[in-house]
């Protein structure tokens, strides 16, 4: 039969080459040979034997050999049989770690091994024979193989172990007994041996441990007796490797005990120098605790005694010397000792005589403020008194004053001199209570009054747009008064910001008097109703005059700022009285007491490791003398140092709270969350005088934590790209949503980029508001900000350039919509907002006397009405036709070479006296149209006036759209806020000026079509038109007069001047000539 090849041509990548199964050849016939494979030599196991798989070729079936391009292993090195005692451990087994393995490929590695020892019983005492199997793998923390290599047939290492039978302890050697052992004494200093000599089964001889019981040994039996003790053979590991004790065999040892020694006699105690007045305890006397006994053999030992001082002739109310005899019983006989005569102890106690006080010192307190109550004078008052005792020593004690009985007269603002008495109390112990007073003289001074505020410099330079408050204007926190007696002290000052005229979206400069409340006087002094003044100079906006060449970077923004979302449990554990112990004890003496505190986080007690590596209790020593802050910051120390050793402890911080007083435990920023379980209270709180009035109340939870993000403040940076050029003023804009501001920095020809960044912060951080919110640093010519609280920040810091350009609107998709055209040329997109930019900086007050109004909203609301102009005369279809009639000449505006689109409908109204310039020759096309000022175009254009006087309270009779507006209110085309107000000054969003102007239309006979709804589909941002705009927008749409940019009618934005004289251009066509 002829052979043929069988050839595959197959692309794979190589971690597929593992798993292909190919024939290896195809005989002509179509039937497939299998791969004989060898068997594996040596110890090893093949396991899972892989089934060939299969394929048909042309309806043949074929069968396949597993054939793989990677080594797989073949076998394994043998490993040598071996032989162990019985309950030889496992990991003594000396097996290999690493073996031998041959691969496919005829090449051999080493290989981890991890071996099974699943089938050996160490308990098991006769001889057993098993195999342990070792899995192979790469290393000792990998389960897998090295790459390259396989194991499909599972093969295993395996080794032979035998153990051998146990050896049997046949006897246990006798030991010797053990005589004359002290009555009492203590199991453990038996001297009982800790090993035992056995003899095994097949007669050698073995040392094993024992382990001894207690059950047969009564240290308390007081006879002459002997006891024998029996051991476990086996130490507390067991037996030896290799022995068992299948017979349960003991060791055994007798113990011979003397007779219990008698108490003969017991040492006289002599207590001296007891202090007058000390309690009637044997602490408080000073009565030893163990006292000295003779026994029967002649030996001294110390034994524990009971007193009966209650029973003693001691009375503790007694101011003369007392000698008194407290007797005292044995306490619990120690083991080995016996008092069949029933031994006492007498000690003799010698009282000293009480102490008295000979002198009270009178207490001064001068100069005390009038108005406060007679409790409040106990902050005045000294908490101690000086005396001087009988024993000629000086010494301060506490005092109780008697407030309420004193002569003072809170209503009196005179001066007054009162007498205030007061009791000495917690008299040093030794002393005796006196029967005097404490007499304490008080000075009340006179009330005082503010008679003037000394002035208050004039604030200057504040950047217009500069929000009203406090911080932002500069405003003194304090101010300095002169008071009724002639003497000056500064007092805080609570500036009122609501009605001082301001308007911050006014472009011109405004003088601001400010007025102030003092508020937090000292006591003693009254305000009079005297008021803080100030006048703030808010200067003029400022516009770009020249272009200095500088240009700026978009801001980077280096974090984003976000608010604290954590919350941060906190536990409070109160404190609750004052000390009132005895003061003069002796530190480590009676007075000194021992609180135990015990807390619990998560069911794990807090504790603190001393100097020997011991763990121990919160034990919190208190001395007397100690106030309530001495006693809380030891608390407090004390638990920091057991917190440092709890596994959680370092989550947490401790304060001390004095107002109320106790301790807060607090979660760290960071770990805020609800599952801590913290859980602290008082477990001892010790006895003496230390402690005295003290009360530690329950735990209480003053937050309950939660998990959040940690709150981060905003960094971000700008880079300056360009150096000046020139010399002039470079105009920053800064903005991020509060502040929103221009600032001015000067700068010379030639200045790098480095420069303008360092004069740029210069500038920036002598403005307060800026410096109130933002670290400003200079790094080269990049600007670093870094926000001062945390939050989030959109901040926008541009240059602004002299001429801002601008955009067609309303004729079609490739142009920008009216609502967009203020946003070229690398203006400030938001520099609408507040519809007071003016183009060129012009002054709008050289026009001021001229009563010429911009009528389209001036720059800084710096406008009049000219009265000669208003309601210009009515249209005609040709524009050109209108100009050259009953119109006037148009103004030459120089700044509209950007903005063609919308000049000949400027010149156009600007003709008819509908529209003017903020100056002759400024028009500020990017300005956004004001309210006020629509109103203003309106009223000319249709010649709407009426007589009516509906007012507005923002609108001053004195203002030049004064007229416009009350006559459009009274007419129906026009409405407020909230009531009654206008905000003439707020620019107009494209929605609400064509709902005003289809108002207009209407009022003035003008029929519009309604238009069909689906006409706003046209418009990607047909959702931001508001509901009470639609049929106004649909109306103006389906009559042409406003198109869009061809996909958005951006109706919430501001509309520039330009916009609106393009569109009431073509509404001036709309107009028949009889309106």
């Amino acid at each position: 039969m002829i052979q043929k090849k069988a050839i595959f041509n197959v692309l794979v990548s190589t971690s597929l080459l593992t798993s292909l199964v190919l024939p290896s050849w195809v005989s002509a016939d179509g039937s497939a040979n299998e791969v004989q494979r060898e068997q594996p030599q040596g110890n090893s196991i093949i396991e899972g034997a892989v089934e060939n798989s299969e394929s048909r070729t042309n309806a043949a079936s074929i069968s396949q050999a597993s054939y793989s391009t990677a080594n797989d292993i073949v076998s394994v090195q043998p490993i040598a049989d071996s032989t162990y005692p019985y309950r030889t451990k496992a990991f003594d087994f000396e097996l290999p770690s690493h073996v031998k393995v041959t691969l496919s490929d005829g090449s051999e590695t080493e290989l981890y091994v991890r071996w099974d020892f699943n089938k050996y019983n160490p308990e098991n005492i006769m001889e057993q024979t098993f195999t342990v199997e070792g899995t192979l793998r790469g290393n000792s923390w990998s389960a897998g193989l090295p790459d390259g290599i396989n194991n499909p047939q599972n093969v295993k290492a395996t080794a032979e172990i035998t153990i051998s039978a146990a050896k049997q302890i046949k006897s246990v050697d006798p030991l010797a007994d053990i005589p004359d052992v002290e009555n009492g004494t203590s199991y453990y200093s038996l001297g009982l041996p800790d090993s035992v000599g056995v003899v095994l089964d097949d007669d050698t001889p073995a040392t094993v441990g024992v382990t001894w019981s207690q059950d047969d040994y009564d240290m308390h039996d007081q006879s002459i007796h002997t006891v024998e003790l029996t051991g476990r053979l086996g130490d507390r590991y067991g037996l030896p490797v290799g022995i068992d004790n299948s017979n349960d065999l003991k060791a055994k040892v007798k113990v011979s005990f003397s007779e219990a020694r008698t108490i003969m006699s017991l040492q006289s105690v002599v207590i001296k120098d007891v202090l007058s007045g000390t309690n009637k305890t044997e602490k408080a006397l000073g009565l030893p605790e163990q006292v000295e006994a003779t026994l029967s053999d002649n030996q001294k030992v110390q034994v524990p005694i009971e007193w009966d001082v209650e029973h003693s002739a001691y009375d503790s109310s007694k101011l003369e010397a007392q000698t008194f005899e407290v007797t005292g019983a044995v306490k619990g006989i120690p083991a080995g000792l016996k008092n069949p005569n029933g031994a006492t102890a007498r000690a003799t106690v010698k009282v000293a005589a009480a102490n008295h006080v000979t002198h009270i010192e009178d207490v001064q307190v001068p100069l005390v403020p009038n108005g406060i109550s007679k409790t409040a004078l106990a902050f005045y008052l000294p908490k101690q008194a000086d005396v001087t005792l009988s024993n000629g020593r000086k010494d301060k004690v506490d005092v109780t004053w008697e407030l309420a009985e004193s002569a003072y007269d809170p209503s009196n603002e005179q001066q007054q001199t009162v007498k205030v008495m007061g009791t000495l109390v917690h008299l040093p112990a030794g002393v005796a209570a006196p029967s005097e007073k404490v007499t304490a003289n008080v000075t009340i001074s006179a009330m005082r009054y503010v008679e003037s505020i000394n002035h208050v410099a004039d604030i200057t330079g504040m950047a217009n747009g500069t929000n009203a408050t406090p911080e932002a204007l500069h405003l003194p926190k304090q101010v300095t008064v002169t008071l009724s007696d002639g003497t000056t002290i500064s007092v805080d000052a609570q500036w009122e910001l609501h009605n001082i005229g301001y308007e911050k979206g006014n472009a011109k400069a405004q003088t601001l008097k400010v007025t102030g409340t003092l508020i937090n006087l000292p006591l003693g002094v009254i305000d009079n109703n005297v008021q803080a003044k100030v006048n703030v100079q808010v200067d003029a906006k400022i516009e770009p005059k020249k272009n200095v060449g500088v240009t700026m970077s978009d801001v980077s923004m280096d974090k984003e700022g976000r608010n604290t979302t954590e919350v941060l449990g906190e536990y409070f554990l109160p404190l609750s009285g004052d000390v009132t112990g005895s003061n003069g004890q002796p530190i480590n003496g009676p007075g000194t007491a021992l609180m135990v505190l015990q807390i619990h986080i998560n069911g794990e007690e807090v504790r603190t490791i001393d100097y020997l590596g011991r763990s121990l209790s919160l034990n919190t020593k208190l001395y007397v003398g100690w106030k309530n802050n001495d006693v809380l910051a030891e608390v407090s120390n004390v638990l920091k140092a057991g917190l440092l050793h709890h596994s959680e402890g370092r989550n947490y911080e401790v304060i001390t709270s004095t107002s109320p007083d106790g301790i807060i435990i607090k979660q760290k920023q960071g770990t805020g969350n609800s599952e801590d379980n913290v859980f602290s209270y008082v477990l001892e709180n010790g006895k003496g005088s230390a402690v005295e009035g003290l009360t530690w109340g329950e735990q209480e939870t003053k937050t309950e934590g939660r998990w959040g993000m940690v709150g981060q403040k905003a960094k971000f940076s700008v880079q300056v790209k360009n150096g000046a050029s020139a010399d002039g003023d470079l105009v920053v804009h800064v903005s991020d949503g509060t502040i929103d501001k221009q600032i001015s920095v000067p700068v010379v020809v030639n200045d790098d980029a480095a420069a303008v960044a360092r004069k740029v912060r210069e500038r920036l951080v002598q403005d307060y508001e800026i410096a109130n919110a933002y670290s400003v640093k200079a790094d080269g010519s990049t600007l670093a900000f870094e926000a001062l609280e945390e939050g989030s920040k959109h901040v926008k810091v541009s240059v602004k350039t002299l001429i801002d350009t601008g955009s067609k609107p309303d004729e079609g998709s490739n142009k920008p919509d009216s609502g967009n055209g203020n946003n070229s040329g690398g203006a400030d997109s938001n520099n609408n907002n507040n519809g007071n930019n003016s183009s060129n900086g012009s002054n709008s007050n050289n026009n001021s006397n001229n009563n010429n109004s911009s009528g389209a909203g001036s720059a800084g609301g710096n406008t009049t009405t000219d009265k000669d102009n208003a309601g210009g005369k009515g249209g005609t279809p040709d524009s050109d036709k209108a100009e050259d009639g009953d119109g006037k000449p148009a103004n030459t505006f120089v700044d509209l070479q950007n903005h063609k689109w919308a000049q000949k409908s400027i010149e156009f109204l600007n003709s008819k006296g509908i529209v003017l310039g903020t100056s002759e020759h400024v028009f500020a096309p990017n300005a956004a149209m004001k309210r006020g000022d629509f109103a203003l175009l309106l009223m000319r254009m249709f010649g709407m006036k009426s007589d009516a006087t509906v007012r507005f309270s923002d609108v001053p009779q004195s203002s030049y759209y004064y007229e416009a507006i009350t006559s459009l209110k009274a007419q129906g085309i026009v409405q407020g806020f909230g009531g009654d107000k206008y905000d003439p000054e707020a620019p107009m969003t494209r929605q609400d000026l064509m709902v005003i102007l289809h108002k207009a239309l209407t009022k003035s006979g003008i029929e519009l079509k309604a238009g069909e709804a689906s006409l706003l589909n046209h418009f990607s941002d047909s959702d931001k038109v508001k509901s009470y705009a639609k049929d106004a927008v649909l109306a103006l749409i389906t009559e042409g007069i406003v198109k869009g940019d061809g996909s958005k009618l951006n109706p919430t934005a501001h509309a520039s001047r330009a916009e609106v004289a393009v569109l009431l251009e073509q509404v001036f066509h709309k107009i028949p000539v009889n309106k």
